[in-house]
């Protein structure tokens, strides 16, 4: 009889023990999640662009630069053609904002309507883009080659 009573003596301890380790899973596994982490803020450098760029008929071409820094944004693009134009430009935030909607504009360095150009503005620290726009040529796509990079 007495093996019998530690038996259950044993037995009920064993069930303690893991109703208790269930509690606590349940506890565990539904904690509130812990906060996030600020995002991560990737800054530019290098090279923007570098190659061949296709910009469509009547369009843009954008590539955003987040600067923490300032620096020289130097580079070149050529149509490799007279009769095919397009325009460079470098704007800070609001004024590609302001540009893309058709509103009056201050930029940071604009070729005008060219078939090859170099730039070289010092830019930032902030965020600012390097527009190619073929938006005077709405009947073809231009295809040039651009080679830009941060100083």
């Amino acid at each position: 009889m007495q093996t019998v009573d530690r038996v259950w003596f044993w037995a009920k301890i064993a069930i303690v023990v893991l109703v208790l380790l269930g509690v606590f899973q349940l506890f565990r596994i539904n904690d509130e999640p812990p906060a996030s982490a600020p995002p991560v803020v990737r800054y530019s450098y290098g090279s923007v662009v570098d190659g061949t760029v296709k910009v469509s008929a009547g369009g843009f071409l954008s590539y955003r630069i987040n600067l923490n820094r300032t620096t020289y944004l130097k580079g070149s693009f050529d149509t490799l053609s007279e009769k095919l134009r397009i325009d460079c430009l470098v704007l800070d935030e609001a004024n590609f904002q302001k540009w893309n909607a058709g509103e009056e504009y201050e930029a940071a360095s604009d070729t005008g309507h060219l078939p090859t150009a170099n730039i070289s503005p010092r830019i930032g620290p902030g965020v600012f883009y390097l527009v190619l726009s073929g938006s005077k040529n709405p009947d073809r796509d231009i295809v040039a080659e651009a080679s830009f990079a941060l100083d």
